[in-house]
């Protein structure tokens, strides 16, 4: 069920392949359905792949308690597979304070009591392709970190905030890369500019595309065209401290 596939030995558990492994080995779970019972820690600088991401399952058990279902403390890389937490652990996956050069691609994580994935205090750390559901804080949550590049995340919220006891840092040097959709903030041109001030009090701001569309909730009769296509090529008046300019 679980290979190494550098050193071609075979395993009836995740946490015996990674135990047995060194840095470097590349460890491979086959499709099918897993059960977690116990946090798997992951601190070697391994690869820990699933087969597929669709097709293997790792699914949480009521005995985990609540705590962390995969912990990451080395620089490793996880990838292609789908967990599946029950709301049995607070967070999917924890790459904890200290680690750094991790890097996570190719999951979905679902129905955590807290984030999908957790960044605690990590540096140089490569997140891309997460998807979740049903995860009650984040899909994605990065505190007191530095260095992190994030890329196509879905299926929920992503938080960046400052850290706790011994990570008690501002995150810094965080970079989204694809595009992030500002939803509801477009009724008016200077709501849209008052989210955007308020993101770049945090966060370097490098491109924005702006586009206008009517409402998926209402009919687009002509005069919904009429009104949208209306702004193209047109001046927009500003009004700025009582003056229009």
């Amino acid at each position: 069920d679980v290979m190494n596939l550098t050193s071609g030995a075979g395993y009836t558990g995740i946490q015996a392949a990674i135990d047995a492994a060194s840095a470097g080995d590349v460890i491979e779970i086959r499709d099918g359905s897993y059960n977690i019972s116990t946090p798997i820690n992951v601190d070697k600088a391994v690869t820990l792949q699933g087969e597929s991401e669709s097709g293997t399952i790792l699914n949480c058990q009521e005995a985990l308690g609540g705590a962390n279902s995969i912990v990451v403390t080395a620089g490793a890389t996880l990838k292609d597979f789908t967990l599946n937490a029950y709301s049995y652990a607070t967070f999917g996956i924890h790459v904890q304070p200290g680690t750094s050069n991790a890097a996570l691609s190719g999951l979905t994580i679902n129905n955590t009591a807290s984030n999908g994935i957790g960044l605690s205090g990590v540096t140089d750390v490569t997140v891309s392709d997460i998807a979740g559901s049903g995860n009650v804080q984040y899909v994605l949550g990065i505190a007191g970190s530095v260095g992190v590049t994030a890329s196509d995340i879905s299926g929920g919220n992503v938080g960046v905030y400052k850290g706790t006891g011994t990570y008690a840092q501002t995150s810094t040097d965080i970079e989204f890369t694809g595009t992030f959709a500002l939803s509801g903030v477009s009724s008016f041109p200077v709501l849209t500019a008052a989210v955007v001030r308020d993101l770049s009090q945090d966060l370097t701001l490098k491109t924005i595309t702006g586009g206008i569309a009517p409402s998926p909730y209402a009919g687009i009769g002509l005069n919904v065209m009429r009104a949208v296509i209306g702004y193209a090529g047109e001046p927009i008046t500003l009004t700025q401290n009582g003056k229009t300019n």
